[in-house]
């Protein structure tokens, strides 16, 4: 049977929960001291909230496509424990593919970390955003080619050593908090 990427939604979340509290309870002391702060302060939220649907629901669309066409054995083989350079080429280019906010992408890398991406493909993608191919030409024309190829070079590579050294050091750690 295939699980649907919400199904984790249904176990405890007890972070969730105190977060979720905090806020209301934030929005209750705020409105009783100065409501027309607090209404503004929602007005602004439903703002912001109308402003990132379209793209969370495109992360939802994605997820939802790599739940129902990557199975856990083939994930593996591309972005697990044994993918060798190519989990790292992956990362990457998807990295410097991906578009939008970042704050976007950590559901669907928190779901791929999930069903067993390594913790390096994860920080390797997040820090080879910063280079961005449809930008490359500005930076050209600002800085001249040499630098442009030289800098964006340097990015990835360091991309990929940050990738190592993050999971090196971060691991041991980070599997007593999953």
């Amino acid at each position: 049977m295939i699980s649907m990427p919400f199904e984790r939604l249904k176990k405890p979340v007890r972070g969730r929960t105190i977060f979720l509290v905090t806020i209301v309870v934030a929005y209750g002391i705020v409105f009783s001291v100065a409501p027309d702060h607090a209404v503004e302060a929602i007005r602004k939220s439903f703002e912001l909230l109308h402003s990132v649907l379209p793209a969370f629901l495109g992360v939802f669309v994605l997820m939802t496509l790599s739940e129902l066409f990557l199975d856990t054995k083939r994930l593996m083989r591309i972005v697990g424990s044994g993918a060798g350079t190519s989990g790292w080429m992956i990362a990457v280019f998807g990295g410097m593919l991906s578009s939008g906010p970042i704050y976007l992408w950590y559901p669907l890398l928190a779901d791929l970390r999930g069903r067993g991406m390594r913790d390096g493909y994860v920080a390797a993608f997040l820090l080879a955003r910063a280079v961005k191919i449809p930008l490359l030409p500005v930076m050209a024309v600002s800085f001249g080619w040499a630098f442009t190829i030289t800098f964006s070079t340097l990015l990835l590579i360091f991309s990929v050593l940050g990738g190592m050294v993050s999971e090196r050091l971060l691991s041991p750690y980070i599997r007593t908090f999953r």
